[in-house]
């Protein structure tokens, strides 16, 4: 999904890749892997350079209802460290709206999070993958109401915050 973009965005204007390995040859740098702690770094412009474009492309992290932490962290970008099959949720690897840097100046930024419920979450799911095989109807109650995510809420709610945020309201699917 990445590869592409990047490949062609890297024709176009100077870029930084932030992956685990370069994926454009035309890149002009490679960052290691995306943890919770580089997402962060990125976002307060630690080497002194604020992105203009956030790709992300991961997990996000879903709780059945009626989990009081769906409003919460519904949504959360998976980051480095997760184990597939770890259904625990860890702060280590979350990136969640409790994680925005407070000093962060997002200002003429613009985020894309390909990740499931990353913009938010309906109240009725028509897929049946997530939610179990087990399901009688073509619609399942995943929430009490829609909603949307905390973290594009925390985001776009500050006062040096971003110009946009895309994401996925419901699951998301790479192909």
């Amino acid at each position: 999904l990445v590869l592409p973009l990047a490949t062609r965005l890297a024709r176009r204007t100077p870029i930084v890749l932030y992956l685990g390995e370069p994926v454009a040859a035309e890149a002009q740098a490679v960052r290691g892997e995306m943890t919770k702690e580089s997402l962060a770094a990125l976002l307060r412009a630690e080497d002194g350079l604020l992105p203009t474009v956030v790709f992300t492309a991961s997990h996000g992290w879903a709780y059945p209802e009626p989990d009081n932490r769906q409003r919460l962290q519904q949504g959360a970008l998976v980051c480095q460290g997760w184990r597939s099959g770890d259904a625990n949720a860890n702060p280590d690897w979350l990136f969640a709206a409790r994680d925005v840097p407070a000093e962060a100046d997002l200002r003429g930024m613009v985020l894309f999070a390909f990740a499931c419920f990353s913009a938010g979450t309906p109240q009725l799911s028509y897929y049946r993958r997530l939610w179990g095989e087990s399901a009688e109807t073509a619609a399942n109650p995943i929430a009490a109401g829609p909603f949307v995510a905390a973290l594009p809420k925390k985001l776009l709610s500050r006062p040096n915050g971003p110009l946009g945020f895309f994401g996925h309201v419901e699951q998301t699917w790479a192909t």
